[in-house]
């Protein structure tokens, strides 16, 4: 017993050793100081996956992001699909399209440095793909706003009159057929009242009702003309003049102006008023649709409300996506953060109810992440059809579905936890809706060793795929058919039972109906087949001969021990 306590103690103290030198570089080391550690994370949130795990396919070019979900009650959470548009780690950037379980649906190939506020929704009745695609430069988002039918092809392009470029915050479309876009636009200001300089630059905060058919401007509203610079929260320190650092600016160039405001949602209500969110001065505003004059203002130096129970001083901090309803409640996703060197903070998801009779607010439900995750920027929180509050956590790469009441329903995450605050990869806003896709190209097919790929990025609507080969000049005919279940399918050429001389795969819908068909190409070669069978022998070979080593080796050193405990000696043996 004494000689099996020396290894297990010096094991244990080889491990406290690492453990405190780990501490103390935690908390000596900046970089180190970012790295968040939790004792319930899983092996996926410690970077076992790597810090920007991705999946490849072999009849698809582009990479797409690998979901694992934590928790996942297919039963009470949402079937429909899940919408990120993602950015980071060296990645191709683009809108995604998920299933609910995580399986892609559809990537887009990469057309600008970033895109962002991927989603669905209606123009006239028709179901449309909306985002924005720019570049970061000039002190912020340089962009313009798309709208995609259900072919993948864009309809629209948008751009905002009177500016060069649109900002990437807020593309939402309205029921009467118009569009609410934000824009940053840098104007000459005084900016002593928060540290800057007397002649300065700011980023106002402006916002557009446009009339999609014509173009028209029918609403435009400056923060600056209603917001007054001393009421910004955004600290100057560790602010840039490098004007490729988005939101970023000193405010000493218009290229790198001061974001005092920073304008990040937009919602115009069925009253014909506009609810504001900025988000460095952390309140709300709602604005009358007609003069743009301020109602009310909620959280920051300007609020107007008592919050609920009494004494509560913040309610709200550096928030993302308001959107407020008919019952007088209000969500949002309080980040509660702005730095991710800084201490750390919890953000959440909050739905407020507001009596704006006695101008009262008070929390009803908050959407909290059971690991306390931070999204220092960006982020929203969606109320779904079912009454679920569906919650992107925007800088930190996740996603969490909650039922009404609060209760964590599906997790998923597409980068390790531990890394966050570096944000590995990240998605601006995360959505929730239903999509029927119809890609005019056609489904791609590979072959790989002795398999079959197939895939067709975008289609929703395929049920199964169909394998079909052919010999010479004669018809094609069916080979096997196998059910659809993730983005990519593939046959085993073993399915193959002949020498054909070309292949391919058709699309089918529920019904039996071909959606599409791949081109053709030439099947696994039989030596390839001849290769991969004496690969699988060769492999089976060598597996046994391990085996028998392992086994031969434990017999060896079981005889060698009972043969110790017996007291047996070596005797000499006469001729």
């Amino acid at each position: 017993m004494a000689k099996l306590l020396g290894p297990k103690r010096a094991l244990l103290a080889l491990l406290a050793v690492i453990i405190a030198t780990f501490v103390l570089l935690h908390q000596s080391s900046p970089t180190l100081g970012r790295v968040h550690w939790r004792s319930d994370w899983s092996w996926i949130d410690m970077g076992s996956s790597g810090m920007a795990p991705m999946r490849r396919y072999h009849s698809f070019d582009h990479e797409s992001i690998d979901v694992r979900f934590l928790a996942r009650d297919d039963h009470r959470c949402s079937h429909e699909q899940i919408f990120l548009a993602t950015r980071g780690s060296d990645t191709e950037p683009g809108a995604v399209i998920l299933d609910h379980t995580g399986e892609l649906v559809w990537r887009q190939p990469r057309i600008a440095a970033e895109v962002h506020d991927f989603r669905v929704q209606e123009y006239k009745g028709e179901k449309f793909l909306t985002f924005w695609a720019g570049t970061p430069d000039g002190g912020g988002k340089q962009g313009s706003w798309y709208m995609m039918d259900d072919t993948y092809t864009i309809r629209h392009n948008i751009s905002a009159p009177g500016f060069k470029y649109g900002d990437m915050h807020e593309f939402e479309l309205t029921a009467n057929g118009t569009a609410l876009v934000t824009i940053y636009n840098p104007i000459p200001a005084d900016l002593s009242a928060v540290g800057g300089a007397a002649q300065g630059y700011l980023l106002d905060g402006v916002f557009q009702e446009l009339e999609l058919e014509t173009g028209k401007v029918l609403f435009q509203w400056n923060a600056s003309d209603h917001i007054p610079i001393k009421t910004s929260k955004k600290p100057m320190k560790g602010c840039s003049d490098d004007p490729k650092k988005a939101f970023l600016g000193c405010g000493n160039s218009p290229d790198a102006a001061f974001d005092y405001y920073h304008i990040n949602s937009i919602q115009k209500d069925h009253k014909g008023n506009y609810l504001i969110s900025g988000r460095h001065t952390s309140s709300l505003t709602y604005i009358n649709g007609t003069s743009g004059e301020p109602i009310w203002h909620m959280g920051g130096d300007m609020n107007q409300f008592q919050y609920d129970p009494l004494g509560t001083n913040v309610l709200f901090a550096w928030q993302h996506h308001a959107r407020i309803y008919d019952d007088d409640t209000i969500t949002l996703l309080d980040n509660n953060a702005v730095n991710p060197k800084a201490t750390r903070t919890e953000s959440r998801g909050i739905r407020l109810q507001a009596d704006f009779a006695k101008m009262q607010v008070t929390l009803k439900t908050a959407y909290r992440h059971p690991q306390q995750i931070m999204a220092f920027s960006q982020g929203n929180a969606q109320v779904l059809e079912s009454g679920n509050v569906f919650v992107g956590w925007g800088s930190s790469a996740a996603f969490t579905e909650f039922s009404a009441d609060g209760e964590v329903l599906c997790d998923a995450r597409f980068a390790p936890a531990a890394l966050f605050s570096f944000q590995p990869l990240s998605s601006y806003r995360a959505y929730k809706a239903s999509w029927i896709g119809k890609p005019l190209d056609s489904p791609r097919i590979a072959v790989a060793g002795r398999k079959i790929y197939v895939s067709w990025n975008g289609a929703t609507e395929v049920a199964s795929w169909r394998l079909q080969g052919k010999t010479g000049s004669r018809d094609f005919e069916d080979v096997a058919e196998i059910p659809k279940h993730r983005f990519e399918s593939e046959f085993p050429a073993a399915n193959l039972p002949r020498s054909y001389t070309a292949i391919r795969i058709q699309a089918v819908d529920v019904g039996g109906i071909t959606l599409g068909t791949t081109a053709e190409i030439q099947p696994p070669s039989r030596w390839n087949l001849l290769i991969g069978a004496i690969d699988l022998l060769v492999v089976g070979v060598v597996c046994g001969v391990v085996v028998a080593v392992v086994l031969l080796v434990a017999g060896v050193i079981s005889c060698r021990r009972r043969y110790k405990r017996a007291g047996y000696k070596p005797v000499d043996m006469e001729d």
